[in-house]
């Protein structure tokens, strides 16, 4: 049996092509403060994991790619986005800047401990 240790890593739903292409050039990663995950409001995320669905063809349903938190913020979607009508765009959002995503040598898509997909 494992000894549990408090979680750190924060796996991340990665919805479409177009947000992993602003995790990738912009280095950073959204979620509404309204929804967020309590240990992203306490400041506790050092790594986030970043999961394909179906659109991601080869890579759906799978963790292959990382990175460390190296802050969080609070910024406006509209900030973040040029979408200033977008429905959400006064929405405070939780920015997870971030180092470069790194890959994972693999990709499975059995369930597996965090920290094995981890550094």
């Amino acid at each position: 049996m494992r000894d549990l240790e408090p979680n750190t890593a924060l796996v991340a739903i990665v919805p479409s092509r177009r947000d992993w292409e602003l995790v990738r050039t912009q280095g950073w990663y959204r979620i509404p403060v309204r929804t967020a995950p309590e240990m992203v409001k306490e400041g506790e995320v050092t790594h986030i994991a970043f999961y394909f669905p179906s659109e991601f063809g080869e890579e759906k349903y799978s963790i292959r790619w990382y990175a460390p938190v190296e802050d969080i913020t609070i910024r406006k979607r509209k900030e973040l986005l040029d979408d200033p009508r977008h429905r959400n765009a006064d929405e405070d959002y939780f920015t997870l800047p971030q180092g470069l995503p790194s890959r994972r040598p693999c990709g499975s898509r059995k369930p597996q401990y965090l920290e094995d997909l981890l550094p």
